[in-house]
């Protein structure tokens, strides 16, 4: 459990120079267990691991957030200084650990940084998360048409997992301290995602129902981490896809 962790963390952490932070409880839509699961995993570990690198005389914190926290509605170009409005227990926890780093930042000598990362794509299909992605190649791999809901005017970014590396790595060596956009610069709407993956497994597309995200744009700017560290993603969104599909 938490508790036990954290007494570990002495252990863990002596000698070591970085922390990398990634781990998370996504959550299970049900609001009741999640907030339990956020404040035990998310909240509590989040602080415990921040406090012993405190302690232990760790230099540098890179901790991968997000933006699921972000008010809606999104403005049309999504820079760090986005207004926050986190509505879920996970999104709660996740700003929790960027406020804890900015404590930090101003209070020890530790390199602080918080990457916000886009909806990560491993080329590794069995290890996608149960996305849209996962959902509408499964289906396409069952000759079954890909179903989009509304009329597919969604907008998303889609980052390589090398490329959520790459940035760490470079915040490290730079470092860099502070919250960082990490995105591919160049999203796709949904009905797009759907065309590529659907002439690729040869299958039709299906509009159905309603999308309460229709106008959803996530048009992120990451030129802060380009100035601080030389963050220039590998991958645009259709290059991910594209690569992921081809080594099926």
């Amino acid at each position: 459990d938490v508790v036990t962790m954290a007494v570990d963390f002495k252990r863990l952490l002596d000698g070591i120079d970085a922390v990398v932070h990634v781990a998370a409880d996504i959550g299970t839509y049900d609001f009741d267990t999640d907030f339990l699961n956020s404040i035990k995993i998310n909240i509590n570990f989040t602080s415990d691991l921040f406090f012993n690198c405190k302690s232990s005389g760790v230099k540098n914190i890179v901790y991968i957030s997000g933006y699921n926290f972000l008010r809606k509605p999104l403005d049309k170009v999504i820079t760090e200084e986005h207004e926050i409005a986190p509505l879920s227990p996970y999104a709660i926890g996740k700003y929790w650990g960027e406020m804890l780093l900015s404590e930090y930042m101003n209070e020890t000598s530790i390199n602080v940084v918080s990457l916000r990362v886009t909806s990560p794509i491993s080329f590794d299909f069995n290890r996608l998360h149960n996305t849209v992605v996962k959902k509408w190649i499964s289906q396409a791999l069952e000759k079954r048409n890909i179903t989009v809901l509304g009329q597919g005017g969604r907008v998303q970014d889609y980052i390589a997992t090398e490329d959520i590396a790459k940035a760490t790595i470079q915040a490290l060596q730079h470092d860099a301290s502070g919250v960082y956009n990490i995105s591919s610069s160049m999203p796709l709407s949904n009905l797009a995602l759907a065309e590529m993956i659907a002439s690729w497994g040869a299958v039709n597309i299906e509009l159905q129902g309603i999308d309460a995200y229709e106008d959803d744009c996530w048009n992120i700017c990451f030129d802060k981490a380009a100035t601080d560290f030389n963050f220039i993603p590998e991958y645009t969104s259709r290059e991910v896809i594209e690569m992921l599909i081809k080594l099926i």
